[in-house]
């Protein structure tokens, strides 16, 4: 009999697998999945000092990605716990013409200045 740990781990890698091969097809989700942080304007200043971190579940594969990050902020992206990116100081679009495929994805901003700063970062998942 099988661990029941063991089970979910292996099925996660057989979904990740068939969610690639569907992508990689044309033959995924018809839908693209937008996701922009932070999610409201209300919550665009992040006030010097702070933190922001989100994680979301996403089993897809990363298409865009845009971000306009400003000195004195870092932004962090980690995939199942593994930091894939990271910014500071920049701003811009990166396409990603086959995908990333991410699986659980945590975005952590943090205000290193002693000023508020504005951030945001806007995802495209096929």
């Amino acid at each position: 009999m099988m661990e029941p740990y063991t089970f979910c781990a292996e099925m996660k890698e057989v979904k990740a697998l068939l969610t690639y091969i569907l992508s990689a097809l044309g033959k995924g989700s018809t839908e693209d999945r937008i996701l922009q942080y932070p999610p409201s304007t209300d919550e665009i200043t992040l006030e010097a000092g702070a933190t922001y971190e989100k994680t979301v579940t996403i089993n897809r594969r990363l298409r865009y990605l845009c971000v306009s990050v400003p000195a004195d902020c870092f932004l962090e992206i980690r995939n199942d716990n593994t930091t894939v990116m990271w910014f500071t100081d920049e701003a811009g679009t990166i396409e990603l013409p086959t995908g990333y495929t991410i699986n659980t994805i945590t975005l952590k901003v943090q205000n290193v200045g002693s000023a508020p700063c504005r951030w945001s970062c806007r995802m495209v998942f096929a």
